[in-house]
């Protein structure tokens, strides 16, 4: 987590129209919201802080054209945080549980 300010501060100049990734086919700002994304899957402290990091952000750089979009990749990290979360069973584990409960 010690990452994190680092990552908002990439985040600042990924919207800076001057500054441009080394790499084509990928911008700034998409590294950037992977390296959140991965980050914030870590562990749910982690999870917490970049959403709250993320949302203020958009808060006191509301000004910055395409601001917006970052809620959608909030969304997304959100999604895959309580996907990752679920607890997934097997129709075998669920025939096992329904008979349990004698349902």
């Amino acid at each position: 987590i010690n990452t994190l300010p680092y990552f908002i501060k990439l985040l600042l100049l990924s919207y800076d129209k001057n500054v441009k990734s080394q790499r084509h086919m990928d911008s700034l700002w998409g590294i950037v919201i992977q390296g959140l994304e991965h980050l914030a899957l870590h562990s749910e402290e982690n999870y917490k802080a970049v959403i709250n990091a993320m949302q203020q952000f958009i808060e006191v750089n509301s000004h910055l054209e395409g601001i917006n979009f970052l809620n959608t990749s909030i969304e997304n990290i959100k999604n895959k945080y309580l996907a990752a979360q679920t607890t997934t069973y097997t129709i075998f584990e669920v025939k096992r549980i329904l008979t349990e409960l004698d349902i």
